[in-house]
């Protein structure tokens, strides 16, 4: 058992374990107007090391005048497609998600971008739907979670939850989901010693975010 400020190496072997798979995803292809920007997640790049293995996948864009395949990108989830020029999505490394990174297809020039420095990089960020902005778990120094928001790609954060004592466990703590560009829901497990699960159910604009803590149901 651990809490987040435990030693990294078992931080990762919750979380690799639980991202590995056995078999490479079938390719993944975001189609839009056929005249318009679009992207594929191609390839299956294996990655293995004394903890666990799993794939990641190469993204590949795609317009009427050329493709491209990003150059030293892995991903772990697929990008977003802003308008008909811009990708926005975040660089994988084996089970960590490291930068932010932009495409455009104006330039045909990746520029990857550092993440906000509470960043618990092996917890499991989302992208809004718009790709604006990211919702991911931070951690503070004294070992407290902390659900957030930043923009993308520049990682300016728009809002920190307050703090929660994360459960003592060699899993995912936290759980995220985007309703649509503007509403997010942020979950983060909490201590044994508490039990249950802070909520954070919020939109962007106006900022507004409701905070509560879901209790676990009585044992039978």
């Amino acid at each position: 058992m651990r809490l987040l400020r435990h030693t990294v190496g078992a931080c990762l072997a919750a979380t690799l374990g639980c991202r590995a798979s056995e078999t490479p995803p079938t390719p993944d292809t975001a189609r839009h107007d056929p005249s318009a920007l679009t992207v594929a997640l191609v390839d299956s790049v294996p990655y293995e090391n004394e903890l666990t293995n799993g794939f990641l996948r190469r993204v590949e864009v795609r317009t009427p005048a050329h493709t491209d395949t990003l150059l030293g990108i892995l991903v772990d989830a697929r990008p977003v497609v802003l308008g008909d020029s811009v990708v926005h999505g975040i660089r994988a490394e084996e089970n960590l998600f490291v930068e932010l990174f932009t495409y455009d297809a104006r330039t045909r020039r990746t520029r990857t971008f550092p993440t906000p420095a509470d960043w618990v990089p092996h917890a499991v960020p989302k992208l809004a739907p718009d790709g604006r902005h990211v919702a991911y778990l931070a951690q503070d120094a004294q070992g407290q979670g902390h659900g957030a928001v930043a923009t993308v790609p520049d990682g300016r954060v728009v809002y920190r939850g307050p703090p929660a004592t994360m459960l003592e466990t060699d899993a995912g703590v936290d759980a995220i989901t985007w309703t649509d560009a503007d509403r997010f829901e942020i979950r983060i497990d909490l201590t044994y010693q508490v039990g249950g699960t802070q909520r954070l159910r919020g939109t962007l604009r106006p900022l507004r975010v409701d905070v509560d803590t879901l209790r676990p149901l009585p044992a039978r």
